[in-house]
């Protein structure tokens, strides 16, 4: 199952840092019982209009370590419309390292594709080997309930819940 459920973006981005929030429930009677949450910030890139340049994206350093806080495994999903409409899925962590590797510290940093298109991978390569096989995500209660939306005080502007349940034949 696949929900989609939708609430206040800016006020919600502005508090925690999170476009999306992503829940994984799997329900295997007698094989696996777990639930995971997963944080994602969106960025379109900046120069979206211009094709002849490579694709760049404005990255806040306050709001990648807000993410980061919650879940350590969280990505940013980076839009591009480059030649042909692509998402480009980046472990959050790694753009704090580019952030780290700079000399001087900056609130704002641009990331262009040279530098992510290595540790990036596709946006169905995270959904279905990475998120549903486990790789990333955190089994915290507060990290679920924040992806869920449940947490008054951090809520992303938008949720997932992908469902995997499998019922005993009777």
């Amino acid at each position: 199952m696949l929900e989609v459920t939708s609430t206040n973006s800016n006020l919600h981005e502005q508090q925690f840092g999170a476009d999306l929030g992503i829940t994984l429930t799997i329900n295997l009677p007698k094989r696996l019982v777990l639930q995971t949450g997963h944080l994602v910030q969106i960025k379109q890139a900046a120069n979206r209009e211009d094709i002849r340049e490579s694709p760049k994206w404005l990255v806040d350093r306050s709001q990648l370590e807000k993410l980061l806080e919650a879940d350590s495994s969280a990505t940013y999903w980076l839009l591009q419309l480059h030649h042909a409409p692509k998402v480009l899925s980046v472990p959050a962590k790694y753009l704090l390292g580019l952030f780290d590797a700079r000399r001087r510290k900056q609130t704002t940093m641009t990331v262009v594709y040279d530098q992510v298109r290595s540790a990036s991978t596709t946006l169905g390569s995270e959904l279905v080997p990475l998120l549903m096989g486990l790789w990333v995500g955190v089994a915290d209660k507060e990290v679920v309930a924040i992806a869920q939306g449940m947490d008054s005080r951090h809520v992303p502007a938008r949720v997932i819940e992908l469902t995997l349940s499998f019922d005993e034949p009777r």
